[in-house]
Formats: structure tokens, C-alpha cells, sequence
């Protein structure tokens, strides 16, 4: 929810449970984000990189520093729209708003996308 609120992430409708194995389990239900998935492992992507793809991840870096959410393990979706949406916060954590490393992060990985969309634009 809180990824919605600060406008980096799909709309969240909220926790329900399901049944799994005779065990149950709490299931977060979100928007699905219709795109390819992009993360720090991930070095070629079918999706055309866009500028605004970009922008969008440097935008999540700093809007989950200033909340004080350091993110370990960022994924996102790049949309058909050409967005950047930040999915499955597992490994966020919350520290001091201003002291996380997530600013750094996100760059390393904005850097790596600008890196793809170079390679793009040359084929």
C-alpha cells in the first residue's frame, strides 16, 4: 500500500487468505502490471527502454529515501506505456528517512537501463 501512496507502485486492494496445502496463508492482492520484468540481475530486456523508464526508477530512489525505505532487492515492470512500476517490496526494510542506500541503488540500476537503451538504439 504504501508503494501506491508514494506513487511508485501498483494499486493495492488490500490481504485476503488462501488455503494452501491445508495450510493457510495471507495473499496481498494488487493491480497486475502488465510488462516486463526488470531487476538487478536481469541485462537484456525485449521491452524498448524509454527516457522515461528511466526518470521513473530515479524517482523511486529518492521518494524511498526521503521515506526512510531501503530496498535490497528492487524489481520492477516496464510497461507497454513506457513506465517503470515497482514491484514486490519483499526485501524493503525501514530505516532513517535520508540514510538508506536506496538512492544509490536505484542509480546503479537507472545506469544499467540507460546501458540497455544504448544498445537498443544502436541495433
Amino acid at each position: 500500500q504504501l508503494l501506491e501512496e508514494l506513487g511508485l507502485g501498483p494499486r493495492h486492494y488490500g490481504v485476503t487468505t488462501d488455503v494452501i496445502d491445508g495450510q493457510r496463508h495471507y495473499v496481498i492482492v494488487n493491480e497486475f502490471v502488465e510488462g516486463e520484468h526488470f531487476s538487478p540481475l536481469i541485462n537484456t530486456l525485449n521491452t524498448r527502454v524509454t527516457p522515461s523508464m528511466i526518470e521513473d526508477i530515479r524517482i523511486a530512489g529518492a521518494r524511498l529515501e526521503a521515506a526512510g525505505i531501503q530496498v535490497s532487492d528492487p524489481q520492477f515492470r516496464l510497461t507497454p506505456d513506457g513506465r517503470a512500476v515497482l514491484i514486490d517490496p519483499e526485501y524493503f526494510t525501514f530505516g532513517t528517512p535520508g540514510q538508506t542506500t536506496s538512492v544509490e541503488l536505484m542509480e546503479a540500476l537507472a545506469q544499467r537501463l540507460e546501458s540497455i537503451m544504448l544498445v537498443q538504439g544502436s541495433n
